[in-house]
């Protein structure tokens, strides 16, 4: 890929787009630093400190900063919206150092603002997830040929076969009839596995041991979305502060989502469970690939790091799951279930990964739209008695 950095001058930046993509009114051309100004002037003082504290450790930055990151991300969510549909659009990330939005497009993109770096790239975003499909709709196992899974990756502008090896993954992709030239094969790689048994609980029924994703409404049932791997319709919570309860939806593998009922007499709280305190939680909007993300769970309690890709493919040893988002943060066994959260937005729920938290690793989560949007759930934005 060929990177093309255009910085402007003086406080008149502006944002101009040629080619097929085109930007509409809520990310014109005069109005992208102005966003970012405003997102962070709405952010300050508004932004759980429990939050602010996770991204300065994690991300050894001041409060001022984290701050900057936060508002940068708000007007990317935006943006990515905005040209998400545009043919050509091949990606949109927040770079690593959190203080650009880099955009990627196959026909080129002109930038004149500070803030935007312009990627140049050969397949669109939908190239790339064409050829995904193309990997889900083998008839065979995955695994039989030691693939892990897959995803696209919008910084090299590939697609990634995590596997084994390298043989085993090249005969998978044949089988397929995918583009070699967009494969990327990772062997450095673990084994993903689904993250459930543990000794302490949150939320547990008499085989298995999980975390509370968050707290959601069924019209005036009350209840919690949590990983489909914890609990098969019908299983009762028996252990930790929501029991009783009882899974009243739930997919696993396809999918890794759950929604539990609880007591009418429980309390729901819009708060994730952070180091040594509590965080708001006040919307779902979906956070862009390169945003800050921490997560919380029963084993390994509060853990930070950032989005890395969606929509991947995982080959679990009990089935295939998709659509899962990839993040650096890392989780154990019995973290399954728990809270994704980008600033105060609800991101998903725990479903698996690699590694630990001693060496580093890497989690999916189940993102949380599918399951308010498919079991017309309602997340928690204030406490019901």
């Amino acid at each position: 890929m060929k990177v093309r950095r255009v910085i402007a001058g003086g406080a008149a930046a502006t944002l101009a787009v040629s080619g097929v993509l085109a930007l509409n009114t809520s990310a014109s051309a005069h109005t992208l630093e102005a966003e970012i100004n405003d997102a962070r002037a709405d952010l300050v003082g508004n932004v759980d400190t429990n939050m602010l504290e996770a991204m300065t450790e994690h991300f050894d930055i001041s409060v001022n900063e984290a701050y900057d990151r936060l508002a940068l991300e708000s007007v990317a969510t935006t943006l990515e919206a905005d040209l998400a549909s545009e043919a050509g659009f091949a990606g949109l990330w927040i770079a690593e150092n959190g203080e650009d939005i880099i955009v990627a497009s196959t026909s080129g993109v002109s930038v004149t603002a500070s803030e935007i770096t312009s990627v140049d790239a050969k397949y669109s975003l939908a190239e790339l997830e064409s050829a995904t499909a193309e990997f889900a709709s083998v008839s065979v196992d995955p695994l039989d040929y030691g693939v892990y899974g897959w995803y696209v990756d919008v910084v090299n502008n590939s697609v990634v076969l995590e596997a084994a090896t390298t043989d085993g993954a090249k005969e998978f992709a044949s089988l397929a009839g995918v583009d070699s030239s967009a494969v990327v094969i990772d062997t450095a790689v673990e084994a993903p596995d689904t993250f459930y048994v543990a000794g302490g609980i949150l939320q547990g029924t008499n085989t298995s041991s999980c975390s509370v994703g968050f707290a959601v409404l069924r019209g005036n049932t009350k209840g919690f979305v949590t990983a489909g791997h914890c609990g098969r319709v019908g299983a009762q919570v028996t252990r930790g502060n929501p029991a009783p309860g009882i899974y009243r939806n739930s997919v696993f593998p396809g999918a890794d989502a759950a929604f539990v009922e609880v007591a009418s007499n429980k309390t729901l709280y819009p708060l994730v469970r952070t180091s040594s305190s509590w965080t708001q939680v006040n919307n779902a909007t979906e956070a862009p690939i390169g945003a800050s993300i921490c997560r919380s769970g029963i084993t390994t309690g509060w853990r930070c790091g950032s989005i890395q890709a969606k929509n991947q493919t995982v080959s679990y040893p009990q089935g295939q799951v998709r659509g899962l988002t990839r993040t650096s943060a890392c989780a154990e066994p019995g973290d399954s279930g728990g809270s994704f959260i980008s600033g105060s937005s609800a991101q998903g729920v725990t479903s698996g990964g690699s590694g630990n938290c001693r060496t580093g690793g890497t989690t999916f989560y189940q993102p949380i739209l599918p399951m308010l949007n498919s079991w017309n759930l309602t997340l928690v934005t204030r406490t019901i008695n």
